[in-house]
C-alpha cells in the first residue's frame, strides 16, 4: 500500500534534485513490503513494478529481515526504511547497495544486530545518500562506521541517538598485509590510531543528532570543530550538557557554523557583537529591542541590513 495515490498527479522532484527538505515532506508515495517479498529479486521486482513511474519510498520496517536480494535499485527509489529489523546486519545490505542508485535516505534505526559479522564492503548505492539514521543501536563498532561514512561523500544528516557512544574519538586499527614468506597475519604488525569518527563528513554534514548518549565532557566531542558545515546539533540527555560551564557559548566557539543547538535557535547577545555592529544597533531603537529579546543570528544579520521579515520584528 502507498500514500498518496499514484494517480493523484503529485509532481515530485527528479531523484537528482532531491533535497533534505524534499525527504522530510510527505510528497513521495510509500511502498510497504513484507519480508516474504524481500527474499528474492523476482519477488521484490514484482512489488516495485507499479512504482517505477515516480520517485517513491520503500519501507520494510519491523519485518525481521535477515537478507536482501541483489537488485538494481530503480532510479526513482529515494528512501529505504529497514528500521526495527532484529536480525538485519550490515553485510546483508551489500546486495541491494552494490550498484549505483538514486537512494538519498536510509533508515537502519533500532536494528540491534547491525554491527554483528563483517563490514558492509563496497557500496556504490550510498554515493548519493543525504540522510542516514543509525539510532537506538548499542555496540557501535567504529571501523564499520568509518568504512560506511567513507562511502557517503554528500551525507548531510546523521542520527546516532541512544547508541551509548562515549566519545567521537575512536580507535581504528589498520591491518598490515602479511610479510613475504609469512604464512599467517601477525597482529603485532597492526597499527592502532585514534581518529575522529566523522572525519570523512567534515565538509558536508549539516545536521547531527547525538542525543541520549554517554558523552561526559568536551574532550569527547572536540572533533566536532572539524565539521565546517554543521548547522543543527543535538546533544540533549548527555552529561556534558550539565557539566560544561557556559555550555551554549562553548558550543558556539567549538562549532561557529551552528544555527540550532539541542532544538533551539542560537541567540545573539549585544555584548558579543563587534564594536561597529553594536554601535549601529544602539543607534536604532528597533534593532536594540531585537537584540535584547534575542533572535536567530541569521535573522539578526538580515535585520541589521533592513531586510528583516515583519514576523521577526513583530
Amino acid at each position: 500500500r502507498y500514500l498518496p495515490d499514484m494517480g493523484s498527479g503529485v509532481s515530485n522532484p527528479a531523484p537528482s534534485e532531491v533535497s533534505l527538505e524534499d525527504i522530510a515532506s510527505d510528497d513521495f508515495p510509500v511502498l510497504e513490503v513484507e519480508s516474504s517479498q524481500l527474499t528474492t529479486s523476482d519477488g521484490l521486482s514484482r512489488a516495485l513494478a507499479p512504482f517505477l513511474a515516480k520517485p517513491f519510498r520503500l519501507s520494510a520496517q519491523d519485518q525481521d529481515v535477515e537478507t536482501l536480494p541483489e537488485l538494481d535499485l530503480p532510479g526513482v527509489l529515494v528512501s529505504l526504511d529497514l528500521g526495527s529489523n532484529n536480525s538485519l546486519k550490515f553485510a546483508a545490505l551489500h546486495g541491494i547497495l552494490s550498484k549505483p542508485s538514486s537512494l538519498h535516505e536510509l533508515c537502519l534505526a533500532n536494528c540491534p544486530s547491525l554491527y554483528e559479522g563483517s563490514t558492509l564492503g563496497a557500496a556504490p548505492g550510498l554515493a548519493r545518500l543525504l540522510s542516514i539514521d543509525l539510532s537506538f543501536i548499542v555496540g557501535v563498532k567504529p571501523p564499520m562506521l568509518l568504512a560506511l561514512f567513507a562511502q557517503t561523500p554528500v551525507l548531510q544528516k546523521l542520527a546516532l541517538e541512544s547508541c551509548e557512544i562515549k566519545s567521537l574519538m575512536v580507535k581504528n586499527v589498520e591491518h598490515k598485509k602479511r610479510r613475504k614468506g609469512e604464512a599467517f597475519h601477525n597482529p603485532e604488525d597492526d597499527v592502532a590510531a585514534e581518529v575522529f569518527l566523522l572525519a570523512s563528513l567534515s565538509s558536508t554534514l549539516q545536521q547531527l543528532n547525538l542525543g541520549d548518549n554517554l558523552l561526559e565532557d568536551m574532550e569527547s566531542i572536540n572533533g566536532l570543530s572539524a565539521l565546517t558545515s554543521l548547522k543543527d546539533l543535538n546533544l540533549r540527555e548527555n552529561d556534558l550538557c550539565n557539566t560544561t560551564g557556559n555550555y551554549r557559548n562553548v558550543m558556539v566557539e567549538l562549532v561557529p557554523t551552528l544555527e540550532k543547538l539541542d532544538g533551539q535557535g542560537l541567540k545573539v547577545a549585544s555584548a558579543a557583537l563587534p564594536a561597529d555592529v553594536k554601535e549601529a544597533v544602539e543607534g536604532n531603537d528597533g534593532m536594540s529591542d531585537l537584540v535584547s529579546q534575542g533572535i536567530n543570528q541569521k535573522d539578526f544579520e538580515a535585520a541589521l541590513q533592513g531586510k528583516t521579515d515583519s514576523s521577526v520584528v513583530g
